[in-house]
């Protein structure tokens, strides 16, 4: 038998502990209280801690974290360090690093939303949280519930119709779209045979003979099918009375009109003859629509029924109601001013059926709009969380204030702080606080004694903007409508094009400080500086919705006008007196770049890329409509290689993506203008008017089908030969 003596069990025990340590230390997460300064170069189990609290706090090293002071940590403790000190070198984490990582990841604890949400269980669950909020938000319910509210706005993979070989059309457009595949609503859809347009309004245009007045041509709101293709047969088919945003489910002879209040299909198997086949109501607003894989999503909003809590019915078909459950609603983390629900449906086009739906709970809507991004694999709905004034002006005071406001002043609004008061009756206390305060002076020193402060607020602010001003993501698994996760991100979205899924991440452009201007914000002391002091980020969060990487302070003092990303690159626009054109270098999530930079006179709020090389943007300068093709072939060197102004002050492009049509075949795209529309080239890479077309009426939309454009307005459709650009055709619509 092998005899232990002391070395043996010395050797034995160490390794043991070794084994065990090394292990441990693989399964730890971040302990803030062996946080200890360390630089570059070490390696230690210090240096790894510190690598997972950096983690925690949205710093991250790729997918190996090991104990070595390297590069890559050098990188990250710069970006640390530049977010809220300044620039520095890296090489070095000291106590002053220590104690602010400490209370960043405090704070983020505090607010951190609970991934694991579950639905309510049932009726009493849900009541009981109403209960709780109503009691917390009290004023906040009774105002929302006065409020009148407004509609929000938002190419399928698909089987083209068997057509007889000579009427077959080789090519035909489909609607403008954010993600090829996934179909959009819009007034104009096509078969490449047939047209299907719906207008709305009527219009009658006449002539005044002396004292008769005469009718030249007219036309009724109403959706036309048209005969299209082969234009020898160009023909208007048949009308339905309903009109509104389309969809056409080529694959199964569904034309859909969606509108603001109700959804219908019709069989559109004969063309001539379309027959209705179902409809339903919303009771609430409709946020935005989809159509993917043949089947329609809905995102409604609807206010809460204080009568029917618990029987939320979004849609009616018939006299059937389509009702959604307590236990079909997300609870959420905490106890939030709640007064909407936010409802999604998959709906069957063939019969109405609703295949699956979801529910949450949304804050009031002052706060900003909801806005719906949808990949292949996820739907993404994110709004803005509310900016209590009363928490900001708290916070600035007992942070940063206590060093020149007097001790009787601190003592009131520490006192205040913790007094379970409404919002409203909190920032009447903070008036009279300050009222009492500044009246202790003479009125030749309150301007003195106000510029102190407003500086120090503004510096506390500008300090603190990315916590108090922060928006909520939900991610939903868009074959069923699970809940796969919920974030934060700092700031708000401008619209769907600022989010974007790549390899399983999502990227998000945000402003944060827009949402109101910070001088508003302290509107209790008199602030006479109007700065602008908002700030642009981009975010990258994995599939769990953590943050792995961002680019900040693009921008400064403006706002984001347009985004669009594409695969490993982002683009960015930001504007307030000039038009920075940003390029990102997203290719390493957890480390993303700005590689290039050019700033330009006006703006550009649509952006749509030519091809990897080319990004066309559409935006104003001054009064007048300005059109910009960027190269970025050099992503460290953006050139605008070519500018247009158009003679008009407005185009439906800027703020509908849905009217921009591009025909990369013959290199020219559409634009609507108000007085015209326009024809123009791109090739050798000049900006050029190719035709200006005048209609009775605004021509609203463009297609094409094999070589002909097809000009769309609500009195007639114009043809032209994209070889020649001459007019071939034009029918006169009824």
């Amino acid at each position: 038998m092998w005899k232990i003596n002391k070395i043996n069990l010395f050797v034995i025990i160490f390794f043991f502990l070794f084994i065990n340590t090394s292990f441990a230390f693989s399964q730890i997460k971040c302990d803030l209280s062996k946080l200890k300064p360390v630089k570059f170069g070490e390696k230690n189990i210090y240096v790894k801690n510190l690598k997972l609290c950096l983690k925690e706090a949205g710093y991250n090293f790729g997918n190996v974290l090991n104990n070595s002071y390297d590069d890559q940590m050098l990188k990250a403790v710069k970006n640390f360090y530049k977010s809220w000190y300044g620039d520095v070198d890296g090489k070095y984490f000291g106590k002053l690093g220590i104690n602010k990582l400490k209370l960043l990841i405090e704070d983020l604890s505090k607010s951190k939303i609970n991934k694991d949400l579950k639905k309510f269980s049932s009726e009493k669950e849900f009541l009981k949280y109403l209960n709780e909020a109503n009691k917390k938000y009290p004023e906040i319910l009774q105002i929302t519930k006065r409020m009148a509210f407004s509609d929000f706005l938002a190419a399928p993979e698909e089987t083209i119709l068997a057509v007889p070989a000579e009427f077959q059309s080789s090519r035909y457009s489909e609607t403008n779209v954010q993600v090829k595949g996934i179909d959009e609503a819009d007034i104009v859809k096509t078969d490449g045979k047939n047209i299907y347009y719906s207008n709305n309004g009527t219009y009658v245009d006449s002539i005044q003979v002396e004292d008769n007045i005469l009718p030249l041509s007219s036309y009724k709101s109403n959706t036309k099918i048209i005969k299209a293709f082969p234009i020898s047969e160009i023909n208007q088919l048949a009308d339905i009375q309903e009109t509104g945003d389309l969809y056409l489910i080529k694959s199964k002879n569904i034309l859909i009109i969606l509108q603001s209040n109700k959804i219908i299909s019709y069989d559109i198997s004969n063309p001539q003859t379309p027959n209705k086949k179902w409809e339903l109501n919303f009771e609430g607003d409709l946020i935005t629509s989809r159509l993917y894989k043949d089947q329609i999503y809905l995102i409604l909003r609807q206010s809460l029924d204080d009568e029917n809590l618990c029987s939320i019915v979004p849609l009616k078909s018939n006299n059937s109601k389509i009702s959604l459950s307590c236990i079909d609603i997300y609870m959420p983390p905490m106890i939030l001013p709640v007064e909407n629900i936010i409802s999604a449906f998959i709906i069957n086009p063939e019969n109405g059926q609703i295949l699956n739906k979801s529910g949450f709970l949304e804050t009031p809507l002052w706060y900003g709009q909801t806005v719906v991004y949808m990949s292949k694999n996820n739907l993404y709905i994110v709004y803005p969380k509310e900016i209590k004034t009363s928490d900001v002006l708290i916070q600035a005071i007992l942070n940063n204030l206590k060093d020149v406001l007097p001790q009787e002043i601190i003592a009131k609004v520490e006192k205040l702080k913790d007094l379970d008061l409404y919002e409203s009756s909190k920032e009447r206390e903070l008036e009279m606080i300050f009222n009492y305060y500044l009246k202790t002076f003479k009125k030749e020193e309150i301007e003195k004694i106000s510029k102190k402060l407003e500086e120090r607020f503004l510096n506390y602010y500008k300090s603190k903007m990315r916590e108090f001003d922060k928006s909520v993501l939900i991610k939903l698994d868009i074959n069923d409508l699970t809940l796969k996760g919920v974030g934060e991100i700092p700031g708000i979205v401008l619209n769907q094009f600022s989010l974007d899924e790549y390899q399983n991440n999502i990227r998000i452009g945000t402003t944060i400080g827009e949402r109101s201007n910070w001088s508003n914000l302290f509107y209790l002391i008199p602030f006479s500086s109007r700065e602008f002091i908002s700030l642009n980020d981009v975010y990258i969060l994995d599939e769990n919705l953590n943050i792995i990487g961002n680019i900040q302070n693009l921008g400064k003092g403006e706002k984001i006008y347009s985004v669009r990303f594409i695969e490993d690159k982002g683009y960015i626009v930001t504007f307030r007196e000039t038009d920075p054109f940003y390029i990102l270098d997203l290719s390493n999530p957890y480390d993303p770049k700005l590689t290039g930079e050019l700033k330009i006179p006006g703006y550009s709020s649509y952006l749509h890329p030519i091809d990897n090389n080319r990004i066309l943007g559409i935006g104003k300068e001054g009064n007048k409509v300005k059109i910009s093709l960027f190269d970025v072939s050099n992503p460290s060197t953006p050139i605008e290689k070519s500018k247009y102004i158009l003679d008009e002050y407005w185009s439906d492009i800027l703020d509908n993506f849905h009217a921009f049509l591009l025909d990369n075949k013959h290199e020219i795209f559409f634009i609507p203008g108000y007085r015209k529309a326009y024809l123009f080239s791109y090739k050798d890479n000049k900006l050029e008017i190719k035709k200006e077309i005048s209609s009775l009426t605004s021509i609203e939309r463009a297609i094409y089908i094999d070589d002909y454009l097809y000009l769309i307005s609500r009195s007639n459709i114009i043809i032209f030969d994209e070889n020649t650009f001459d007019k071939v055709k034009e029918l006169n619509l009824k």
